[in-house]
């Protein structure tokens, strides 16, 4: 009898790596216990807290940067009033957390 998937002999189909989908599952469950961590209240505060720490930082780089300086001073001039570090975090939190940065309450 063949397989009508690998067209080889039934029961000679090739076997996935044990190890590698252990490892899999493994990751998975680790992803489900830091989005759970990320949205519980204790979460909440430490991912804010990290974000104060990072928005400080942040704005301590534009500061100490002419370019940046010259950027946040071109779009206050044509009247944009935005806070470039705030842009910054959001995009951030975006890029590193993923769909979670939107379940994660802002400053």
């Amino acid at each position: 009898m063949v397989s009508p998937v690998s067209l080889r002999p039934k029961g000679m189909e090739p076997q996935g790596d044990k190890a590698s989908d252990k490892a899999a599952k493994e990751r998975l469950k680790e992803r489900v216990r830091d989005l759970a961590l990320l949205e519980s209240p204790e979460g909440q505060r430490v991912v804010a807290l990290v974000q104060r720490q990072l928005l400080a930082r942040i704005e301590a780089l534009i500061a100490a940067d002419a370019e940046a300086r010259a950027y946040a001073a071109l779009l206050a001039e044509i009247g944009i009033k935005t806070n470039l570090a705030n842009m910054a975090l959001e995009q951030l939190s975006e890029r590193y957390l993923g769909a979670a940065a939107g379940r994660i309450k802002n400053l």
